[in-house]
């Protein structure tokens, strides 16, 4: 190798090809663009890789609220520290191909969380996609969702039910199954809905003071019930918003007389307050049933005293975008997405987010970045 100016040349060089890199390695090229033409040997490729690594290690994961930043830098310092250091036998490549599907859902305008990790799922899952990739070099895959299906099947193969189950999952306490608590804890990590604390570092504490029972529907969870010395101390859904989604609240009744188990004060008050919600909800969807159905968004607009005016593009120009008093867009039926996307603009600045949906979060950012609302 020589220098001529401020560029090296070596005499020997030649740039790799594409059907040099077999497996994942090959699925990195592909993905990430790598540079072969810059590669003369596959440790040039590997070194490249752990740049890109390093890139993502060293990003900020801003969320959409301050406890999914908690959350995510809990979860992702597992991720980080034994992939890139507790873990040999993966090459830069392949930790490439890990850490950023582990990271590619994560936006500053979601609360999304990485999945938990389970060293033995991610080296099943990193073995089969390689293995899989060998004989089929161009497949199409999403490495975070290969990841989760596999953790959530793992998981829930002690219910002989596969991972598109519909029933209840009792996860138990420390003290009622101290032997297994710490599989018990990634369980209920891995089985909670994204915005639930004990997707990440409340989970040990909550299974500390009880056991955690989850409502799934088709796999995702909808429903947690956290017990604390043997009560049921909350319920929560979707929302994390304190309340018991109304769409469930019978699924959680019929539950709770079968097994006839008893409600602490806190949980009394959440039951009460669905069973009013559940009363104004009702007489809602009386006046609105042909609007809800229909998906009449100027009527309900009106409804909930907004004042729609037709605006560009048929959509409407609101005074200001407001919520039901008794309960969620979701409790009744609307989408709370479709609702903002026929909106135009807002007069007024403020925006009521409470029970908003991630989707209809989203779609209001966008008209706040764009000046209507």
């Amino acid at each position: 190798m020589y220098i001529s100016g401020n560029q090296y040349y070596n005499p020997n060089f030649q740039a790799m090809k594409k059907s040099q890199f077999k497996g994942i390695d090959y699925a990195v090229v592909e993905k990430f663009k790598a540079p072969i033409e810059k590669f003369d040997v596959i440790a040039d490729f590997q070194n490249w890789a752990k740049t890109q690594v390093q890139v993502i290690t060293e990003r900020k994961f801003p969320a959409r609220s301050n406890e999914a930043v908690t959350q995510r830098k809990w979860i992702l310092k597992d991720w980080f520290d034994y992939v890139t250091k507790g873990n040999d036998a993966y090459s830069w490549a392949m930790r490439l191909l890990i850490l950023a599907g582990v990271t590619s859902e994560l936006s500053e305008k979601n609360d999304t969380l990485p999945p938990m990790l389970s060293k033995g799922v991610l080296a099943d899952t990193v073995f089969r996609l390689n293995s899989e990739l060998q004989a089929e070099p161009k497949k199409d895959f999403s490495f975070n969702k290969l990841y989760k299906n596999n953790l959530r099947s793992h998981l829930l193969n002690d219910t002989n039910t596969g991972t598109n189950k519909t029933g209840w999952v009792v996860i138990p306490s420390k003290k009622n199954n101290p032997d297994n608590f710490e599989a018990n804890v990634d369980k209920l990590k891995t089985l909670s809905y994204k915005t639930w604390c004990t997707k990440s570092f409340n989970a040990e504490p909550y299974l500390s003071e009880g056991d955690f029972h989850v409502y799934l529907e088709n796999g995702q969870p909808k429903l947690g019930v956290r017990f604390v010395d043997g009560a049921v101390k909350e319920i929560q859904g979707v929302l994390n918003n304190g309340k018991i989604p109304l769409n469930y609240f019978e699924i959680f009744e019929k539950y709770r007389k079968e097994n006839n188990l008893q409600l602490n004060q806190d949980a009394e008050k959440e039951v009460d307050y669905a069973i009013q919600s559940q009363k104004g909800a009702e007489g809602i969807k009386k006046e609105l049933g042909e609007a809800i159905e229909k998906h009449d968004m100027k009527r309900i607009f009106e409804y909930f005293g907004m004042k729609p005016e037709e605006g560009p593009d048929g959509k409407f120009i609101i005074s200001r975008y407001k919520v039901p008093a008794c309960c969620s867009y979701a409790d009744l039926g609307i989408n709370d997405a479709e609702l903002f996307k026929s909106i135009y603009s807002i007069r007024t600045k403020s925006v009521d987010c409470k029970d908003m949906s991630d989707e209809a979060w989203n779609i209001m950012m966008e008209l706040t970045m764009s000046g209507r609302g």
